[in-house]
């Protein structure tokens, strides 16, 4: 298995880098079902127990980062929601089962888990709820 792990763009307050001279219609962008039954490492900028930064009222029941150095439809890193840990973390490192993809835009959330470990397609849906039921989505797998 691969291990994703890069840090060529920064996140999370550090938005002097910029992607202007990036052709985000290219194959630059990384495909999530590249990353499916693969080790990812996870930097997490939304611990379980945190609030998201634009809706105080939201709060993380899960830990929620990003892949360093991929590129995402939204022009950031792909995002992560990191299933059965059930403290906050700062990393996690892990295999990714499935991604979530929203009819509503091009920014797929990667679903990654402890090596070994399996949640269902209901398991998943019913944990990261509390953000994906603003839209329309579902569980995709390499099959």
């Amino acid at each position: 298995k691969n291990l994703y792990y890069l840090s060529a763009f920064g996140r999370c307050g550090n938005e002097t880098q910029s992607l202007a001279n990036v052709d985000l219609t290219s194959n630059f962008m990384n495909n999530p079902r590249d990353f499916l039954n693969e080790i990812v490492e996870v930097i997490v900028d939304r611990p379980m127990g945190s609030c998201h930064p634009k809706f105080d009222d939201m709060i993380y029941p899960l830990n929620y980062g990003y892949v360093p150095s991929t590129i995402s439809g939204d022009g950031k890193e792909i995002d992560v929601y990191v299933l059965g840990e059930d403290r906050p973390l700062e990393k996690f490192k892990g295999e990714c089962i499935a991604f979530i993809e929203r009819d509503e835009e091009s920014d797929p959330k990667l679903i990654v888990v402890s090596t070994g470990e399996n949640f269902s397609d209901e398991e998943i849906q019913e944990l990261v709820n509390f953000q994906e039921q603003f839209f329309t989505s579902k569980v995709i797998r390499k099959y």
